[in-house]
């Protein structure tokens, strides 16, 4: 399930797995020594998205973060999968879609797992996203 909220809507549990989950793969993972809670989570407007696969068992699979920006331009960022979830595939309806069996239509708009063809062209670590919010 696909879950959503502002910093001041989260539980200490559900903050805690998303740090946690960033922690692991961008720190120890990925060895990128940097610090990851930068305030931008406790800004106002910014909106938590996570993956929970059984609310049964809360756990947090995946999970982004989008950020207003001082032009109202929102960012997304810190996009994160456990590595246990990676090549799943998620759709809006929270059950896993085997790897290229869905795929958008070439006249929809782009969504957050496709990158923008600049920045695909581009090459960089960091990758924009043309999602409209």
């Amino acid at each position: 399930m696909i879950r959503g909220a502002g910093f001041d809507e989260l539980d200490a549990r559900t903050l805690y797995r998303i740090l946690r989950l960033r922690a692991e793969v961008f720190v120890v993972e990925q060895d990128c020594p940097y610090l990851d809670p930068d305030g931008r989570d406790a800004e106002p407007g910014t909106l938590h998205l996570w993956v929970d696969p059984d609310p049964g068992a809360p756990t947090v699979a995946a999970a982004l973060r989008v950020v207003v920006e001082p032009d109202g331009s929102r960012r997304i960022g810190r996009v994160v999968t456990a590595p246990d979830h990676r090549r799943a595939g998620v759709h809006p309806g929270g059950r896993g879609v085997p790897r290229g069996r869905h795929r958008p239509r070439a006249d929809a708009p782009p969504t957050v797992s496709e990158p923008t063809p600049e920045r695909r062209r581009a090459g960089g670590a960091e990758r924009t996203h043309g999602v409209r919010l």
